[in-house]
């Protein structure tokens, strides 16, 4: 069996959740490793970049204005050489088993944002509903979709948190971001 390819990801810590970093960090090195840890505070224009994905749908500024509210730590992350995802890839494993759906009411049992998120049931209340759906947002963390670019979203936060200065020229480029990142990650 042909072994499955380096995959990268990156995982923000929300807003008013540093404090849960020890315990993110650890079930995150429980089944990937966590090649990179660093914080950022994110400017709007570097948060509305991240989350371009989102661009012209009605949450997006709040997610923008909840992001730039304070301080982001931030892990980039590998799946283990050797480790075992099911048929997934990596990205979609770590997501249904470790990080857990968007809403985390939707989320399963011992998942990040289970375990941590804002489980407030829904409400007739239309004024309570939208606070509701507003703490949903706050999930505790973003983590790369399976669909999504990793190294574009890692791209963003290296370069608003400064550490883009430090790399060489030619790594500044997403193709070689890349390179760089399996680079860095441990063949056993």
């Amino acid at each position: 069996m042909k072994p499955k390819p380096v995959e990268h990801a990156i995982v923000l810590i929300k807003p008013g959740y540093s404090n849960r970093l020890k315990e993110i960090r650890s079930r995150l090195e429980k089944h990937g490793k966590i090649l990179l840890e660093g914080k950022v505070r994110l400017s709007p224009k570097e948060a509305e970049e991240f989350y371009v994905i989102h661009d012209g749908k009605p949450f997006q500024q709040t997610l923008v204005d909840y992001m730039v509210s304070g301080e982001v730590p931030f892990l980039i992350v590998s799946n283990k050489p050797g480790k075992k995802y099911n048929d997934a890839s990596f990205r979609q494993w770590m997501r249904e088993h470790i990080i857990g759906a968007t809403d985390p009411i939707e989320a399963a049992p011992g998942t990040i944002r289970y375990d941590m998120g804002d489980r407030t049931p829904d409400v007739e209340d239309k004024i309570k509903n939208k606070e509701i759906k507003k703490k949903r947002m706050q999930n505790v963390v973003h983590f790369t979709a399976a669909d999504e670019d990793p190294y574009y979203e890692i791209g963003v936060i290296l370069r608003a948190s400064g550490w883009f200065d430090a790399l060489p020229e030619q790594a500044k480029r997403k193709e070689d971001l890349r390179i760089l990142l399996a680079k860095l990650t441990p063949k056993k």
